[in-house]
């Protein structure tokens, strides 16, 4: 059912918030500068190879930006019907720290929100190890525990030491993070390999390749906890994979300066009609508003429109460390959508970020059916974008990890 133009005022547009000038169109003329600019500013940089830390670190981050992402895209609702005092949307002062979700029939309020700590995965982390080294293990099969809550597993792992191929440092720890990711689908397990500077004044090169093991709860929190402990032969003690090296907690909030715990980083509240994704701790509150009319859903529009394009901006900054199949996925994907988002006044360049025209706010008065489906219908662009991101998470993100020069990740399924 389209708006009543004579229930809305102009105004109430023409006042809301407007897409920042770094989301708005340059002349063909700038955008080939900015081209050039950032084409040269990248071939310029000196190639660092990455530390652990950043390999984890940029697994992690792309983890709770692509769930977060997946969440606002997921839950957003375009209002239903001609009565815009009906309309809800959540504003957020920091998206950087949380995102918020209203349902339509939400209070409009005020909220104030401090995220004193975030939830955390349980980790294990082997040694770092040479990679291409033959294994200091003696040759025969290993039995352990693996402990999932009230689930245990016997498992065991076969070392080859004869023969023309014997296991490696890196051989061994791929079998082990296998046996253990296959046998409880709550566990991910995946293999890295990174270069480390060689301080040996005996070898020609600058640099070895050294693997270490990670062994993680998929889920946040303290619910569940899971050990490792050797059976027969000590290849859990060895590799050091029975030491923890991030506990599982669960997230520590405070709504309107009172303590409410969260298992995870998403939690609810006003029974259930506002939904939180906490994605970062906040030195001062962060406030979130609940708006009524038509014009607060454009600010959400918008709002979304820019958190699509600044993960866009994080892959290509990111982009060493994962495959190219990542971005070009999300953009195959959104490519039927072209034609429908220029219908009501949005379009994207060739690096998939999405601009508004002057068109989408008269789309917006005018046709909010049209509006309407182009986005959250079947076919629309929120909707085919969420299911581009539920289907990223469901294969896990480690599929996607792809690092600089001689560093990778082994995926171990």
């Amino acid at each position: 059912m389209n708006f009543s133009v004579n229930i809305l005022d102009n105004h109430l547009l023409e006042s809301s918030y407007r897409i920042p000038s770094a989301y708005t169109s340059a002349s063909t003329g700038q955008a080939a500068d900015l081209r050039s600019r950032a084409v040269e500013s990248v071939s310029s940089r000196q190639y660092t190879a990455p530390s652990e830390e950043d390999l984890e670190t940029a697994l992690s981050t792309f983890s709770g930006k692509t769930l977060s992402l997946y969440e606002s895209f997921h839950s957003f609702q375009f209002p239903e019907g001609d009565l815009t005092s009906h309309y809800r949307s959540a504003s957020v002062s920091d998206p950087e720290k949380m995102t918020a979700q209203a349902a339509l029939d939400a209070t409009p309020t005020n909220y104030l929100v401090d995220i004193d700590r975030l939830a955390t995965s349980q980790t294990h982390r082997s040694r770092v190890l040479p990679s291409e080294e033959i294994t200091d293990l003696a040759e025969g099969t290993y039995t352990f525990t693996l402990t999932v809550g009230d689930t245990t597993h016997s498992l065991d792992v076969n070392v080859n030491k004869t023969g023309l191929d014997p296991d490696t440092h890196k051989d061994v720890l791929k079998k082990l993070g296998r046996r253990i990711s296959q046998a409880d689908d709550s566990l991910e397990a995946f293999v890295a390999e990174v270069p480390r500077k060689v301080y040996s004044t005996l070898s020609d090169s600058l640099t070895e390749k050294v693997a270490y093991l990670t062994v993680r709860n998929k889920n946040t929190g303290d619910a569940t906890h899971f050990s490792l402990e050797d059976d027969s032969g000590t290849i859990i003690d060895t590799l050091g994979v029975d030491q923890q090296t991030q506990s599982g907690q669960p997230a520590q909030v405070r709504l309107n300066s009172f303590l409410s715990g969260a298992g995870g980083n998403t939690a609810v509240t006003d029974n259930g009609k506002l939904t939180f994704e906490f994605s970062d701790t906040t030195q001062d509150p962060v406030t979130i508003t609940v708006k009524a009319g038509l014009s607060p859903v454009r600010e959400k529009i918008v709002d979304l429109l820019i958190a699509f394009n600044g993960y866009l901006g994080w892959l290509d900054e990111k982009s060493l460390y994962f495959k190219p199949s990542l971005k070009t996925g999300i953009l195959e994907e959104m490519g039927s959508t072209r034609r429908t988002l220029e219908s009501i006044g949005l379009r994207y360049d060739e690096n998939g970020m999405i601009y508004a025209t002057d068109k989408f706010d008269d789309t917006l008065l005018t046709d909010s059916a049209l509006m309407r489906d182009a986005l959250t219908g079947e076919e629309g662009f929120f909707t085919l974008l969420s299911q581009k991101l539920g289907e990223i998470m469901g294969n896990g993100i480690q599929n996607y990890a792809t690092f600089p020069r001689e560093t990778g990740i082994d995926i171990l399924v």
